[in-house]
């Protein structure tokens, strides 16, 4: 029964393999996430494989 007024997300992604060295720091890293849709009931996205998501709605 609650509206949403917006969302905002970040995500972490990549391949299965992937970590952060002294030579590539930032590979894997937090990114803005923006491939969502409101639809009636709730919210529509499709994550890739081997990420994390965080939306927050307002």
């Amino acid at each position: 029964g609650r509206t949403c007024a917006g969302a905002e997300g970040r995500i972490l992604s990549g391949n299965m393999g992937d970590y952060n060295d002294f030579s590539a720091q930032d590979r894997v890293r937090p990114r803005e996430f923006s491939e969502f849709t409101a639809e009636k009931g709730g919210i529509a996205f499709t994550m890739p494989a081997c990420s994390v998501l965080e939306l927050t709605l307002s």
